[in-house]
């Protein structure tokens, strides 16, 4: 088994949005709600936890948001089932008004020191147009988690 994260920006609300309001997780409102998150983690079920990351670009004064989805699968997804992952996205709610936003398909590469990642696929959101990824491994910067609760007790 391994772990791969699925990435999708949501710094601001062009970037990806739940039903028209900007994607953000605070005390007081989730968004989107739990009920939703937990749909997505019953349907694919490779899906561990669903996390707004907060990453802060080394030198550079800004952070950029991102909606990751942790999976832990034995086998890699292939092109079809990632395309439906991002369909089932769209159909809840999450929506995207940048013709650039793209949404990525990493493997996790876990070390002692630091964790890094390489993409294997990689999407524009709403065309779901297929990016050729550069196989070159990545460090994830300074980031700040804040888990989004997934009811897990969920029905379908």
């Amino acid at each position: 088994m391994s772990n791969y994260i699925i990435r999708i920006e949501c710094t601001h609300k062009e970037n990806l949005s739940f039903n028209n309001i900007i994607i953000k997780k605070n005390k007081i409102l989730q968004n989107p709600p739990d009920l939703t998150l937990g749909y997505i983690s019953s349907i694919f079920p490779f899906i561990k936890s669903i996390d707004i990351v907060y990453e802060k670009i080394k030198n550079k004064r800004f952070t950029k948001k991102y909606l990751e989805f942790f999976c832990y699968n034995e086998e890699e997804l292939i092109d079809n089932s990632f395309i439906n992952f991002i369909d089932v996205l769209k159909r809840i709610g999450l929506k995207s008004d940048n013709n650039n936003s793209t949404i990525t398909y990493c493997k996790i590469i876990d070390n002692e020191e630091e964790c890094k990642y390489i993409d294997i696929l990689k999407y524009y959101y709403i065309s779901t147009e297929k990016i050729d990824v550069d196989g070159k491994i990545k460090e994830l910067y300074n980031t700040e988690t804040r888990l989004l609760d997934i009811c897990k007790n969920i029905i379908v």
